[in-house]
């Protein structure tokens, strides 16, 4: 009876710890591949909320104008221009509490599948009107 060389055993050692290496290699690459996925999602999450606030500014800007002027209707439509550099969003405002005295302007922002709201309260300080609160609601 001959016994098998030694090198014939390491060579098969030899070739599972590669494989195992690899698959190791494999189950990193994966989960690294996660996780760059899910930082990316967060970062698209955090853009789209920063441009939310950004047109909800410009919603304010708009409003404060257009009451200034005495030209607030019960809703409408707050046009975007050129120098704002989001594309498929709109913006609208609706005035669901009005008096003579006070004035609650709701602002939306829509963009995509993320939107968000700012509640506008506004009172009459002599003849101009003040901001007195403003809250953020921010849907998704």
């Amino acid at each position: 009876m001959t016994r098998p060389h030694p090198r014939a055993r390491r060579s098969g050692f030899a070739m599972f710890i590669a494989i195992a290496m690899i698959s190791f290699l494999g189950v990193v690459l994966a989960a690294l591949s996660l996780s760059l996925a899910g930082a990316s999602e967060r970062t698209a999450n955090v853009r789209a909320g920063a441009q939310l606030r950004q047109l909800l500014l410009v919603g304010a800007d708009h409003v404060m104008g257009e009451i200034a002027a005495d030209g607030l209707d019960d809703t409408g439509e707050i046009p975007l221009s050129a120098t704002i550099e989001v594309t498929d969003a709109t913006l609208s405002w609706s005035t669901p509490h009005r008096d003579a005295q006070a004035r609650t302007v709701v602002i939306a922002a829509d963009r995509g599948s993320h939107r968000a709201r700012q509640t506008l309260e506004l009172a009459l300080d002599g003849e101009r009107w003040t901001l007195t609160r403003a809250t953020l609601d921010r849907t998704r």
